[in-house]
C-alpha cells in the first residue's frame, strides 16, 4: 500500500478570483488562464484572467503545461477530471492533484502516454476512494488534508493500468458526446420564441403581472441547520439559485421574520451568479435563501390572461419561463457580477399582454417535449458519471 502524499502534489485553489475580477480582465492581451472551479463544463466556465493577484492583493496560483486530475472541493465533493496539458488556475472551490517527480522516476513513467494512463488509471479506479474524504453535506467539502494524511492505495501494473485507462477514455467520450447533445439542447432553449407580438397592442408593466417573494438572507445553509422544526411541524420548503438542486432545505412554517409564498405555484429566478434562470415551481410553499426570487401571478390580472384554472396558470407560468428567461439573462448579464436587476424590472420592464391561447399552449407543449429530452440525455449523462464512480475489480 502506498500513501498518496508520495504520489500527488496538490494545488489549493485561489481565494478572490471572482467573477468582478475576472471581468475586469475582460480586455487584457496578456496570456491568459482558464479558471476553473467545481466544474469544467462549458456552461460553468469562469472565465479567462492572466496572471495578476487577487482581491486580496496575493499572486494567484498557476498551472500550465503540466498533465493533472481536478479534484472538486465543494458540491460534488471529491468528484475527479482528468486535465489534459494547458493554462490553467483554480478558485477555491477546487484542487489540482498532479504527479511528484521522484515518483514519476520510482515507478518508470517516463514519457507523457505513461503519466496520462496513470492519472487516467488513477480517477476510473479510485475515484470512490476521494468520495470517503468529502463531508455528507447538501454542500460537502473535500477534506485534503484527511486524504492526504489516510488515503493509501495499491498500484496496479502497467499492463492493468493501461486496461483501466481505455475503459476511463470509452465512458468518458460517451460521457462528452452526451454531454454535447445536452448543450445543443440547452441553446435550442435558451433560443428566443418566435411569437408575432403585432397582435398583441396593449402593454403592462410586468409588476401588474407578477408578484414577487423577496430573498431571506438568514437561510444560509447555517440558518437552515440552525432552525428548529418538530417532527410534525408544516414545512417550507427553501430554494436556492441551483438549477440542478430543486430542494435546498426545510424550516418550520411557523418561523419568524422568513419572506415566503404559501400554497401556490411560481417562478424562481436566480438572483446571483447564473443570474436570470428561471424554473417553474409546482404548487407548494417554499422560501428561497440568498440567491433567489420567486415570482407568481397576480389574481387580478388571471381573468385578463384568460386564466381560469390552476392547469392554465401552471400553462401560463411555463410560457412566462420560456418568454422571459432569455430576457432576464441578457439584463443581468449586463451587470458587472451577472446580479439578476430586480429593482430595476420591476419599475420600468413592460410586456405585451399575452393571453393564453391555442398559440400560446402549442409553444409550451413543444417545449415540455425538448425538456424531456434534456432529461433523458441527463439521465445518461449521470448513469456514465455512475460507471466512474464505481469500485471496480477487473
Amino acid at each position: 500500500m502506498v500513501n498518496v502524499k508520495t504520489i500527488f502534489n496538490v494545488l489549493s485553489g485561489n481565494s478572490g478570483i471572482t467573477e468582478s475580477l475576472i471581468y475586469s480582465y475582460t480586455l487584457s492581451t496578456d496570456t491568459k488562464y482558464e479558471v476553473l472551479s467545481s466544474s469544467t463544463s462549458d456552461k460553468t466556465k469562469l472565465g479567462y484572467i492572466p496572471k495578476c493577484n487577487n482581491l486580496k492583493g496575493e499572486k494567484i496560483s498557476i498551472f500550465e503545461n503540466t498533465l493533472g486530475i481536478l479534484v472538486v472541493r465543494k458540491g460534488k465533493a471529491g468528484l475527479l477530471s482528468f486535465l489534459k496539458k494547458g493554462l490553467y488556475t483554480i478558485n477555491d472551490d477546487a484542487y489540482i492533484l498532479f504527479l511528484k517527480d521522484d515518483f514519476k522516476i520510482a515507478n518508470g513513467i517516463t514519457n507523457e502516454n505513461d503519466e496520462e494512463v496513470f492519472l487516467k488509471w488513477f480517477i476510473y479506479k479510485h475515484q470512490h476512494n476521494l468520495y470517503e474524504y468529502a463531508s455528507n453535506s447538501d454542500n460537502g467539502t473535500w477534506n485534503k488534508t484527511a486524504f492526504l494524511k489516510y488515503c493509501e492505495i495499491d498500484i496496479d501494473n502497467k499492463k492493468t493500468q493501461t486496461i483501466y485507462s481505455t475503459r476511463y477514455n470509452s465512458i468518458n467520450s460517451l460521457k462528452s458526446k452526451l454531454i454535447d447533445i445536452d448543450r445543443e439542447v440547452e441553446i435550442l432553449l435558451n433560443k428566443n420564441i418566435s411569437l408575432d407580438l403585432s397582435k398583441y397592442n396593449k402593454t403592462l408593466k410586468i409588476n401588474e403581472i407578477l408578484s414577487y417573494v423577496s430573498r431571506n438572507d438568514a437561510l444560509s445553509e447555517e440558518g437552515i441547520y440552525n432552525n428548529v422544526r418538530h417532527k410534525d411541524d408544516e414545512v417550507i420548503s427553501v430554494l436556492s439559485g441551483s438549477l440542478s438542486k430543486e430542494i435546498y432545505g426545510e424550516i418550520a412554517l411557523n418561523t419568524d421574520k422568513v419572506h415566503y409564498l404559501s400554497n401556490n405555484q411560481g417562478l424562481v429566478v436566480t438572483s446571483r451568479g447564473k443570474a436570470g434562470r428561471l424554473r417553474y415551481l409546482k404548487k407548494g410553499t417554499y422560501a428561497t435563501n440568498t440567491n433567489a426570487f420567486i415570482f407568481y401571478l397576480n389574481d387580478a390580472i388571471k381573468k385578463e390572461l384568460n386564466i381560469k384554472s390552476e392547469q392554465d396558470e401552471t400553462k401560463y407560468l411555463k410560457f412566462l419561463k420560456i418568454y422571459l428567461e432569455p430576457i432576464f439573462i441578457n439584463l443581468s448579464s449586463n451587470s458587472d457580477v451577472s446580479v439578476f436587476p430586480l429593482t430595476k424590472i420591476f419599475e420600468e420592464m413592460e410586456l405585451p399582454l399575452i393571453k393564453l391561447n391555442v398559440e400560446i399552449e402549442n409553444i409550451v407543449n413543444r417545449y415540455e417535449k425538448i425538456y424531456c429530452i434534456k432529461e433523458t440525455i441527463n439521465n445518461e449523462i449521470n448513469k456514465t458519471q455512475e460507471l466512474l464512480n464505481k469500485e471496480l475489480e477487473l
